[in-house]
């Protein structure tokens, strides 16, 4: 189950943010693979879209572990490469936590 909300930024654009269902805590090797069996659907991309950033956490320190890119192939970019179908990307807040503190924490 996965909770949708419109964030208003200083720019006054809406940006879709999901909040994923909690899970236990995961290495930081296992971030991709999390993200990638947890797939988001984008409501604004096209049918079956999953594209957008998907925010880790930490489970020591709650500070931003890591911003995973994940896309859904259907939109290239001019040099060929997956891009993002929608600008800006979805924030999808992963509520499965990273254990160990955020780079910040850890200098």
């Amino acid at each position: 189950m996965t909770r949708n909300i419109l964030l208003l930024t200083q720019t006054r654009c809406l940006i879709q943010t999901t909040f994923a269902m909690a899970q236990a805590d995961i290495s930081p090797g296992q971030i991709g693979l999390v993200a990638s069996r947890n797939p988001v659907r984008n409501p604004y991309g096209p049918a079956g879209c999953y594209c957008g950033w998907y925010l880790f956490y930490s489970s020591v320190c709650g500070h931003l572990f890591q911003k995973n890119p994940e896309y859904c192939g259907q939109k290239l970019t001019k040099l060929g490469r997956s891009g993002f179908c929608t600008t800006p990307a979805p924030q999808n807040h992963m509520t499965a936590r990273v254990g160990q503190a955020c780079p910040q924490c850890r200098r």
